[in-house]
């Protein structure tokens, strides 16, 4: 047996050193390939650098409805294919191959591919060179794989969706440009509903840095959505390392501007991680950043939705929720309990945050970190459908009398344009935009400016909804830290009961909340504390890491 390398899998990936992950990325990439042609599917695997630590890589597997494995589901199954041989996955795609392509030809309807994607690290291209390697000694054809490159993880999720469920699939381009162009044009549809209502205090400016990596959206981009949202996306910040001093983790932690960035004060700036998945807004007021955290973006657009859904008297028989992780802000959720807004906790990441979201009719999903998305069901597009076209009055075309209220989609004849509620166009366009695979920074900035369009709102609007509670995050090295469990919510330790009762016992006298959050990647422990006061934040969680360093190491 091949000796394992040091990756562990985390909510939805590897990461390990990039030497050490070759032989691991030459197995899994066999096990997608041996899956594509089996199944008659599409799947995909992304290298590229860990958020973790810049220099550590990556890998991730996107399952065939584009989605990335839950890790806390599909653990077993992982793992046990990390532990089988290189050699076992050669002979498994060798007898795949003959019995799918050697005995018999592949059918018409073939779709299966297997879609690696790649950033411009070296490390990544090395690796990347012994997997084309491997495909030609086991006979694996270029026609039944793609490499992307430079193509953070949403897109690739996104065209392998595309690729598995659009029926005219041969026709596109299978880069990310596909993915920008289908976006453009949404986003101008999107806006061109809503172009007669008053723009309020709404701002299409603004500026975004990319965490210094070559995976930012290019000028035809920005310049395609110029007429409604003047995206200003500098080059990579000159002498800036990828992630250095820059990212949506930079500044959530250290609360200060990334460096592409100071010495402006602009109006409305947004990072957006290497992996294009995590985002944050924020801005300056006098010498003090405001943030908009995740935890405010999943209020901001689940009060929206709410509210629309009311209007529109479709919110009886709704399943609406919002799923937090422990991280957070107790202010979000008390909020969203005075709106009357169900909300629900989960331990683990964004993967396990997406299965509780799918539960739901809408499933609003977003880290503190700004990692997200919004789910909607089947049930619940198909009403959305539904009420846009069997439940209102045709008009025709050459009337122009309620323009502000007709929309005019391929669905209808050219000759026919439909008078509608306008809020059913407005969630139907959030449906759109978003990225319904996973999170997705770009898709998340294009939903946020069309909500803040339509609402005539600035990102201070957003940002004074409400205020958020102080809060710290430490952090303690542990010998394992998969031995801290925690409850399902991921609130409380369900082990380590004596150190549960010193964590209840100092936010008993000191107020708030805290909890231990155990790292799935590393061997830490996160401490989080929320309080009245940041001070008071901050005693809570030093508390704790004093109980850590002496009572129970």
């Amino acid at each position: 047996m091949d000796p394992l390398p040091n990756a562990e899998y985390g909510n939805s990936g590897f990461v390990g050193r990039g030497d050490a992950m070759l032989q691991l990325v030459e197995k899994f990439a066999l096990k997608m390939a041996i899956c594509s042609l089996k199944y008659n599917k599409s799947y995909g695997l992304i290298l590229t650098s860990s958020h973790l630590n810049p220099r550590d890589t990556s890998f991730q597997l996107v399952l065939s409805n584009g989605e990335l494995p839950n890790g806390s589901v599909h653990m077993a199954k992982i793992q046990a294919w990390k532990e089988l041989s290189l050699d076992c996955f050669k002979s498994r795609f060798i007898e795949v191959k003959r019995m799918y392509i050697g005995t018999r030809k592949l059918k018409d309807n073939f779709i299966g591919k297997f879609f690696i994607s790649v950033d411009d690290r070296p490390e990544s291209q090395e690796i990347l060179n012994y997997v084309v390697e491997l495909f030609n000694l086991v006979g694996y054809k270029p026609k039944y794989y793609s490499i992307l490159r430079s193509t953070p993880t949403p897109q690739v999720s996104f065209i392998i969706d595309i690729w598995m469920n659009d029926y005219d699939r041969q026709k596109y381009l299978l880069n990310k440009q596909l993915y920008y162009s289908i976006k453009t044009n949404w986003i101008l549809k999107a806006f061109d509903a809503i172009s007669l209502r008053n723009v309020g205090r709404y701002e299409n400016t603004v500026h975004l840095e990319y965490s210094n990596s070559s995976t930012f959206p290019k000028y035809s981009f920005c310049e395609n959505i110029s007429s409604v949202i003047k995206l200003i996306c500098p080059n990579v910040f000159e002498g800036g390392q990828l992630s250095g001093e820059c990212g949506p983790y930079f500044v959530l932690i250290n609360r200060k501007l990334p460096a592409i960035f100071q010495g402006h004060k602009y109006k409305k700036m947004v990072s957006c991680d290497a992996d294009g998945d995590k985002l944050l807004y924020y801005f300056l007021n006098g010498n003090s950043l405001n943030l908009i955290s995740g935890d405010k973006m999943a209020v901001f657009f689940a009060t929206l939705i709410h509210d629309i859904l009311k209007d529109c008297e479709m919110l009886e028989g709704i399943r609406l929720c919002v799923i937090q992780s422990p991280f957070a802000n107790g202010a979000s959720t008390e909020f969203l309990a005075k709106k009357g807004i169900d909300t629900v906790f989960v331990k683990g990441g964004n993967s396990q945050m997406r299965a509780e979201a799918q539960k739901y009719d809408v499933g609003i999903y977003f880290e503190t970190s700004g990692h997200g998305s919004i789910y909607f069901s089947i049930r619940f597009r198909t009403n959305i459908q539904t009420e846009m076209r069997d439940k209102h009055v045709f008009i025709m075309a050459e009337d122009d009398s309620r323009s502000d209220l007709v929309w005019h989609d391929k669905y209808l004849p050219d000759c026919e344009r439909r008078l509608i509620h306008p809020q059913v166009l407005i969630l139907h366009y959030i449906s759109k935009l978003i990225n319904p695979q996973t999170g997705d920074g770009t898709a998340n900035m294009l939903t946020f400016e069309f909500c803040l369009r339509y609402l005539g709102f600035s990102i201070r609007d957003v940002y004074d909804m409400y205020q958020e509670l102080p809060s710290v995050v430490l952090t303690k090295e542990v010998f394992t830290a998969k031995n801290y469990k925690v409850t399902d919510d991921g609130r409380r330790l369900s082990e380590y009961t004596d150190l549960q009762e010193v964590i209840d016992s100092l936010v008993k006298v000191n107020g708030g909340r805290a909890t231990i959050i155990p790292s799935s990647m590393t061997n830490t422990l996160r401490i989080y504390a929320e309080n009245q006061t940041l001070a008071g934040a901050t005693e809570v969680a030093r508390s704790i890491r004093h109980e850590l360093d002496t009572q129970f190491v």
